[in-house]
């Protein structure tokens, strides 16, 4: 955790980038890279007349870190998408907060009373 999910651009064009915004996403969050998951979804947009622009989705699956934080990880998710892509439309970035609650790893509720950014290992 944290997943990432980018909606509207090819594997090749993700490809291009994904090194980068798996480093930069983990260095703001405070995660090692390891934790950070970044999937690139095949999808297909229609409008009322002929084919849209693109205009990537990025769906970002979180433990809640705060306000702060998740201005600057969508500021620099669209910066890095902006420079490798020259998309100049619109980028919409979506983050779905999860509690300690809802998150399970190797079979085990998160335990939120260690900090989120720990190392997690197998018990």
């Amino acid at each position: 955790m944290p997943h990432i999910k980018i909606r509207g651009l090819d594997q090749k064009t993700v490809n291009q980038f994904s090194k980068e915004l798996i480093e930069r996403v983990a260095e703001i969050m405070g995660y090692p890279k390891t934790h950070i998951t970044l999937e690139q979804s095949l999808s297909h947009f229609f409008v009322s007349a002929g084919n849209p622009a693109p205009s990537p989705v990025i769906e970002i699956f979180w433990l809640e870190l705060g306000t702060p934080i998740k201005q600057r990880t969508v500021n620099t998710i669209t910066s890095i998408i902006r420079r490798k892509t020259g998309i100049s439309g619109n980028i919409t970035v979506i983050f779905f907060d999860k509690s300690d609650q809802e998150f399970f790893m190797n079979g085990q509720c998160f335990d939120s009373s260690i900090d989120r950014r720990e190392t997690l290992n197998p018990a």
